[in-house]
């Protein structure tokens, strides 16, 4: 346990171990499990925890068990990493040109067809 838990404290009145800090790469439930993953593939997305707050593991965009999910207007780019999602106004651009793309490439074969 030691190569990702520093500073572990004993409640002797509880008889139950606290976590001071959980290294950066690993991943717990919440803050009275003493079972800890290591989070994979994507350790750079836990942040640990400090004085037994699980609320703040995960990084900006990042969700759920082993902080694997991405959060609500985050979406995986390239199956790696979460990123921020586009606005609609970016949406509305993208979809302008792959449709004018679309028709210049529809118009380009329909004249070949002819020649």
């Amino acid at each position: 346990m030691e190569f990702y838990i520093i500073n572990q404290v004993y409640d002797y009145s509880r008889k139950q171990i606290y976590l001071n800090m959980i290294k950066k790469g690993y991943w717990k439930a919440d803050t009275l499990t003493k079972n800890i993953y290591p989070c994979a593939p994507f350790p750079d997305s836990c942040l640990g925890a400090f004085d037994n707050n699980t609320s703040q593991i995960c990084d900006i965009g990042y969700i759920g068990p082993l902080c694997q999910t991405c959060d609500h207007n985050f979406a995986k780019y390239g199956g790696k990493q979460c990123g921020p999602c586009f606005s609609k106004g970016e949406n509305y651009v993208v979809m302008i040109a792959t449709f004018f793309g679309f028709m210049i490439l529809l118009c380009v074969y329909i004249k070949s067809l002819f020649l």
